[in-house]
């Protein structure tokens, strides 16, 4: 890749996910705030912003022409640049500060460039782990990418899914609208621009727990070990990347940034300056999380409720701030207010049902052990229960011990209730899991310096570190596993050449297999003929159950029948006509037709093999 190409790309991605956050934080400035902390709110408060800019166009219809866009983040510069010369004035002339010492200037240099270089190793590794990828994983990078597609070709929010397929357009926006604005700045294909954005989004995650823990505890070597354990030891939730499950990643940058505030709000003078900048920072946040992922409002119910609990057992800093306000629990409210109407759409058209079974049983091990996918998975869990039990013997972060136990007792399946989504809350025990692994490992080390000698201590936290990230990078898991990937490169030479080889309104048929909730899904680079192409495919992208009942029945119905084929014969014709299909798209070691059973096939002929894809032709009605 050359230079100018890469910084072209490092700037849309500014661009996306930082500026329009930076362009907030310049005049909101929270106290007490490291520009790590600060860079980590500004990619958070950026995927808010875009959401709600979504759910602005997809009410008013509007859409964006490129020089609007030119326009929006000019603007945001703008913006930037009033408020760092109002600060600049204010400080300098009106209210000169006091001198802070070098060594304080020299610790915050040391600490950017530590945290910036181990931000660039971090996407370095993401995009090495998925440099063999040509599109996304699984089923839900379709969709997303589906999703993508449509806004970048519409130059907003589209309502409905047309003329690809009917249906309603319904995803959760903050991680789609993100997507689509790197997809068209970069003008890159939708499927490695929504691939890209996945991976540029799950390095923030790490940042949003680096904020928390510093509000926790106001320091910076627990939360920077917690990042760090996230971001290169633990699987989770990196590994949700190779099911494609973005939503669920740009709900934990999200989550752990409300929590920060919602927690800071209580520390705060009653009322002053910095509460209203907390209370909206709330607003923004919690409004993103809840166009992240479905599980935002449990999750954030939960934030509440650990809060509420902390907040009766000690008493607030500030003499003036009532034990029980409700400021908090009123922007949490306000910010779902506030997209109420946007989310009712969705889940009026959600394109997978939800199951609501309760397993039976407690099953402890297997609900509490979800996230444990490697050894060092269960080192790391260790070192997080001690991590747990030393904050409740020191009496200290009430809140982040109250959030574990509670979603630790919501993730037993005998106790999980229909508002609480489980899988999401078993998936979200990894966040206060890397936060307590980096609290022991720093007060074990403290620990050790008491007794000895501090260089001693924390020189032994140091290689400790520093062994823990070696074994993950060394041992990680392997993200994308061959079940998740769909399509490789020699879907995409086959999707070429359908591209430039076969007319416009050409149908495929694809090879279905059963998913969940009662519909199909497809198994090969079939399924992504429709969003690479331009033409028809049988089953089509997985939002098609939002088309209505009969459309969906009669999807399924095809599908169904497809499963049951044969192999040349008079139902495989019959299908490809009650379909309308001229072409059948195969892959060796994909769905139940092959392509040795139609060579002999009259009403067939073989137009494109390569690479173990082979695409047959009808010859006649």
């Amino acid at each position: 890749m050359n230079i100018p190409l890469l910084f072209s790309y490092l700037l849309v991605t500014a661009a996306v996910l930082l500026l329009p956050g930076a362009a907030v934080l310049a005049w909101l400035r929270p106290r007490d705030t490291d520009p790590l902390e600060l860079l980590a709110l500004s990619g958070g408060l950026s995927l808010s912003l875009g959401a709600l800019l979504g759910v602005f166009l997809f009410q008013t219809g509007l859409t964006f022409e490129p020089t609007t866009s030119v326009f929006i983040f000019l603007l945001c510069l703008l913006v930037i640049a009033a408020a760092v010369t109002f600060h600049l004035l204010r400080d300098w002339v009106f209210k000169p500060s006091e001198e802070s010492s070098p060594s304080s200037h020299l610790h915050a240099v040391f600490l950017v460039l530590f945290g910036l270089a181990a931000l660039g190793g971090l996407i370095i590794l993401r995009f090495t782990q998925a440099q063999e990828l040509v599109v996304g994983p699984w089923v839900d990078s379709v969709a997303h990418t589906y999703w993508v597609q449509l806004m970048v070709e519409a130059g907003g929010v589209p309502r409905y899914l047309l003329p690809g397929m009917p249906g309603a357009f319904a995803p959760y926006l903050a991680f789609d609208i993100a997507a689509a604005g790197f997809t068209f700045l970069s003008r890159l294909p939708a499927a490695t621009g929504t691939l890209w954005a996945s991976l540029l989004v799950s390095c923030l995650v790490p940042l949003s727990l680096y904020r928390l823990g510093r509000v926790l505890w106001r320091d910076w070597k627990p939360a920077a070990l917690a990042a760090l354990l996230s971001a290169f030891a633990f699987t989770f939730p990196t590994y949700m990347l190779g099911w494609g499950r973005s939503t669920v990643i740009t709900l934990f940058v999200l989550l752990p940034l409300a929590a920060a505030e919602v927690i800071r709000l209580r520390c705060l003078p009653y009322r002053g300056m910095e509460f209203w900048k907390s209370f909206a920072l709330i607003l923004i946040l919690c409004a993103g999380a809840y166009l992240s992922d479905p599980a935002a409002v449990p999750l954030l119910v939960l934030v509440l409720a650990a809060e509420f609990i902390a907040r009766f057992i000690n008493i607030p800093p500030d003499p003036q701030t009532p034990r029980f306000e409700g400021h908090s629990l009123a922007a949490v409210a306000l910010a779902y207010i506030l997209v109420l109407s946007y989310l009712h759409w969705v889940q009026e058209n959600t394109f997978v049902p939800v199951s609501l079974g309760v397993e039976p049983g407690l099953q402890p091990l297997a609900s509490l052990t979800f996230f444990i996918a490697t050894p060092l998975d269960a080192v790391l869990t260790a070192l997080a229960v001690f991590g747990l039990a030393l904050l409740i013997i020191q009496r200290r972060s009430q809140e982040l011990v109250i959030l574990t136990l509670f979603m630790v007792l919501f993730s037993l399946p005998a106790l999980s209730i229909t508002f609480f989504a489980r899988g999401e809350l078993r998936l979200a025990l990894c966040l206060p899991a890397a936060l307590l692994a980096g609290y022991f490992l720093v007060e074990s080390a403290a620990l050790i310096a008491r007794v000895s000698h501090c260089l001693i201590g924390y020189a032994i936290m140091g290689v400790e570190t520093v062994a823990l990230i070696a074994w993950g990078l060394s041992a990680g898991v392997n993200l994308y596993l061959p079940g998740v990937i769909l399509a490789d490169q020699a879907d995409i030479q086959a999707l070429e050449w359908i591209k430039t080889s076969t007319p416009g309104d050409a149908r495929f048929l694809n090879q279905p297999a059963p998913w969940k909730s009662g519909i199909y899904r497809g198994v090969d680079g079939g399924y992504w003929i429709l969003i690479e192409t331009g033409r028809g495919q049988m089953l089509p992208p997985p939002q098609y159950p939002s088309g209505g009942e009969t459309y969906q029945s009669r999807i399924n119905n095809w599908a169904g029948t497809a499963l049951t084929l044969p192999g040349c014969g008079e139902e495989l014709m019959a299908l490809m006509g009650e379909a309308n299909l001229q072409f059948i798209y195969l892959k060796e070691g994909s769905g139940v037709l092959k392509a040795a059973d139609l060579l002999g096939c009259p009403e067939l002929l073989m137009v494109y093999q390569k690479a173990g894809v082979a695409i047959f032709q009808v010859t006649r009605e």
